[in-house]
């Protein structure tokens, strides 16, 4: 590729991709098989002409020489070698496809490495990655280039399914909330949603209240594919009777904030039954024990599809535990369970790992059998 067009595609890139540039560690999904991508593969047809050219220098290759005229040392070794080539732009165009889309899934700097390695590779993955990719948001500012990203491109906004918008993941008020709503608004195809509890209050507030302030965005939900939610419980919440989120959801995560001060969870979200809810979580802070008594009072162990609740713990079974997970099973029933989780294991990466694989909270290790080991 000519220098100069490198260029013109980095400084058309980078501008709506900045949010991309942060580094995050290399992520591997558990079950790959899970991502079907062939099903319905829509290639741009310049992208079709342009693909035997565009991979010329993107090539690997491999000499074996003969041995015996390596050992003998002939003159004419050298025509003696055998080459194996293998250009990706050999490949048919389909499972190319496959292999840069499972790719560019691992991550967003993988993502956005394949933007950057040709034009062909570029009109390939642009859009085809997008529904795959668990982006993140981690970082205050990351969102506003997030924003100019949708705002530019609202076709691939259309393809997002999974995105983690925590700008800040302390019980420390964001005070972005109309930028991380517009994100949300903007996405209306979201399979998985996390966020922090004071903006998902404000967001459906704006679909079963309505107001004049609410004028620049939709007051019409349009998120019905929205089925597993993560929440970051970082002020009193819950969403209220009649919401459309609250009557969809199948699997509600819900993180713990930093503070010892406050009960977790609050009882606010634990009054309502949810009518399709499959699975819930909940990560406790350390040394928190889990708030019983809301559950006991309220109608969220009665949601009528509900198999299994956990409990999500970093701290060891020790002399000083708050945790059983006898007394959990007693108090709230055999559908109940406490895990350990590990502290590498952080909630970005459990959530990113159940946009590939929605049971992989079950299996951590249960607390009950690290008790016997102390």
């Amino acid at each position: 590729m000519e220098v100069p067009i490198l260029t013109t595609l980095l400084e058309s890139i980078f501008p709506f991709y900045s949010f991309l540039r942060d580094g995050f560690p290399a992520y591997r999904p558990t079950n790959d098989l899970s991502l079907t991508l062939v099903d319905d593969i829509n290639v741009p047809k310049d992208a079709q002409s342009e693909w035997t050219d565009g991979f010329d220098n993107v090539t690997s290759g491999l000499t074996v020489r003969n041995a015996q005229a390596k050992k003998m040392g002939s003159a004419d070794s050298d025509s003696r070698k055998i080459s194996l080539s293998f250009r990706l732009c050999d490949l048919p165009i389909e499972v190319a496809l496959n292999i840069l889309c499972i790719a560019g899934s691992q991550s967003q700097s993988t993502y956005l490495s394949l933007l950057l390695t040709c034009r062909a590779t570029y009109k390939l993955v642009r859009d085809e990655c997008i529904p795959f990719l668990p982006i993140r948001i981690t970082r205050k500012n990351q969102v506003p280039p997030f924003v100019m990203w949708l705002q530019k491109n609202p076709t691939l906004a259309l393809r997002v399914k999974h995105i983690w918008l925590l700008p800040n993941t302390s019980s420390a008020h964001f005070r972005g909330d109309a930028a991380v709503l517009f994100c949300i608004n903007c996405c209306p195809n979201l399979i998985s949603l996390a966020c922090g509890a004071r903006e998902l209050r404000s967001w459906d507030d704006m679909h079963t209240s309505p107001g004049p302030h609410q004028a620049p965005f939709t007051c019409v939900f349009q998120h019905r594919f929205l089925k597993h939610l993560t929440v970051m419980e970082d002020c009193i919440w819950s969403l209220r009777q009649g919401s459309q989120l609250l009557d969809q959801i199948e699997t509600l995560h819900i993180i713990g904030c930093r503070s010892s001060q406050v009960q977790f969870p609050c009882s606010a979200p634990l009054q309502s039954r949810y009518p399709n809810l499959i699975e819930a979580s909940f990560s406790l802070p350390n040394g928190v024990a889990p708030n019983t008594e809301a559950f006991l009072s309220g109608h969220f162990m009665q949601s009528p599809k509900m198999k299994k609740v956990a409990f999500i713990t970093r701290n060891k079974p020790g002399p000083s535990s708050v945790l059983s997970s006898s007394t959990l099973t007693s108090l709230l029933g055999p559908r109940c369970l406490l895990l350990y989780r590990q502290k590498r294991w952080t909630e970005m990466k459990m959530w990113q790992e159940r946009s590939v694989d929605m049971g992989c909270i079950w299996k951590m290790q249960r607390y009950d059998a690290m008790q016997l080991r102390f």
